[in-house]
């Protein structure tokens, strides 16, 4: 049987990723206004969409998934507009996530920040020396359609023929076994998803996954190998069985 990795990849990340955190981070010294305390917190998940915070002033913040936060937005008349730009940025392999504020009770679009997570320079190696090697590689992310269908074509990963399926859109238990075995990439995805999708896999021959967050734990163990890099989040590491010394496969 083909050996399986399936990977995260260096640009998975939930809407509400570090980068956006180190930009802010990075940039409030040069800020003239004052920084407030939060003093609430709606912490992030998937189903939520967004997370939205309470500041000592009693404004309010909210930052997500741009469909999310725009849903929250009502009397946007801009929403068509503003989703297909985004969309044109997410096509480009870029992240985006939707800002949002609160006055008189009511949540007011922002706009949105997008970002750009480069691959390295060696994943494209990698994947054709793992398939000159008879290994097949599918992409696991949370990311949208758009953006993971992007980065998959940079690595020269999709050809006709290839399936990128959005499991906002689809069960992993509605797939058949065809669409599993010519799907490259799975987007919109959960952590459960992973685990269903290794299960799926690990039918069909032996499967390694590489992950580095919290979420990956359960599907590094799953996994007949578990791989992660130095960086990765401590309960990761302790799940996995390969811990790379370099972030190079």
């Amino acid at each position: 049987f083909p050996v399986t990795i399936i990977t995260e990849g260096e640009y998975e990340r939930s809407a509400l990723s570090l980068a956006y955190d180190n930009a802010l981070n990075s940039s409030v010294s040069k800020l003239k206004t004052p920084t407030q305390k939060i003093t609430h917190y709606e912490a992030f998940n998937r189903t939520l969409g967004y997370e939205a915070f309470v500041l000592e002033s009693g404004a309010k913040a909210m930052r997500g998934m741009i469909d999310k936060v725009i849903a929250k937005c009502k009397d946007f008349k801009e929403k068509g507009v503003v989703l297909d730009t985004a969309l044109a940025y997410e096509e480009k392999g870029m992240r985006v996530i939707g800002l949002a504020y609160g006055r008189a009770g009511e949540w007011i679009f922002a706009g949105f920040a997008a970002f750009h997570d480069p691959l390295k320079a060696t994943a494209a190696a990698s994947i054709k020396l793992a398939h000159d090697r008879g290994i097949a590689v599918k992409i696991l992310t949370g990311d949208s359609k758009a953006v993971a269908l992007s980065v998959a074509e940079e690595l020269k990963l999709v050809y006709e023929g290839d399936l990128v399926i959005s499991l906002a859109e689809k069960k992993v238990s509605d797939l058949s076994d065809e669409e599993l075995l010519k799907a490259v990439v799975f987007a919109k995805c959960t952590p459960d998803d992973k685990l269903l999708l290794i299960d799926r896999f690990i039918q069909i021959g032996p499967v390694a996954f590489l992950g580095d967050g919290i979420n990956d734990a359960l599907a590094l163990r799953r996994a007949d190998v578990g791989i992660v890099v130095e960086h990765a989040a401590d309960v990761a590491k302790e799940s996995a069985d390969i811990l790379l010394t370099e972030k190079d496969l």
